[in-house]
């Protein structure tokens, strides 16, 4: 996405286009387009990209923005609240933002990583939905996050333990 158009984005939300928020909208959207060109390539599932206010801070020094790490936080603040970012809290230590398409999916976070891959999974959804009804709620927003070990991690991990515990890989053997 050309920095213009993410101006004019920006201007249709009625913010002004700092340089902060150019760069993060920008690094969202170049990131995104990478993750998805690198799996159209391999053949594999396009990664969401997710990150953190304190990682996004560090791509944005890395590219010499000027920027404060209050600053990256008030933005992401401000592009969650407009509807661009939305956030989850995979962990008690950060919170994790990512571009919003409006659509309902959830996530699987490995727990030994940090990977986090989006899923949408119709049956778990009108579930959802349905648990919300027999209890009398009218369902606005929900948040569901699984734990697991990601196949790359529970390929380099063999025998080795996680955490103090021996791991058990798919089909409940030890790994």
């Amino acid at each position: 996405m050309l920095k213009q158009d993410i101006r004019e984005e920006l201007l249709s939300l009625n913010m002004r286009a700092t340089v902060p928020r150019v760069a993060i909208l920008e690094i969202f959207r170049d990131e995104q387009r990478r993750k998805t060109d690198k799996a159209k390539l391999s053949g594999e599932r396009p990664q969401a990209v997710h990150f953190s206010t304190d990682e996004m801070f560090k791509l944005l020094i890395g590219r010499k923005i000027d920027v404060g790490l209050a600053t990256v936080y008030r933005v992401m603040q401000q592009f969650e609240e407009a509807g661009v970012l939305s956030s989850s809290r995979f962990d008690a230590e950060r919170v994790t933002y990512e571009l919003n398409e409006g659509r309902p999916h959830d996530h699987i976070v490995c727990s030994v990583c940090g990977r986090v891959d989006e899923f949408y999974d119709k049956a778990m959804i009108a579930r959802q939905k349905a648990v919300a009804d027999d209890l009398g709620y009218m369902l606005q927003n929900h948040q569901l996050a699984l734990y697991g070990i990601c196949s790359v991690c529970q390929s380099k991990m063999g025998a080795a333990t996680v955490k103090g515990k021996t791991v058990k890989a798919p089909g409940g053997r030890p790994t």
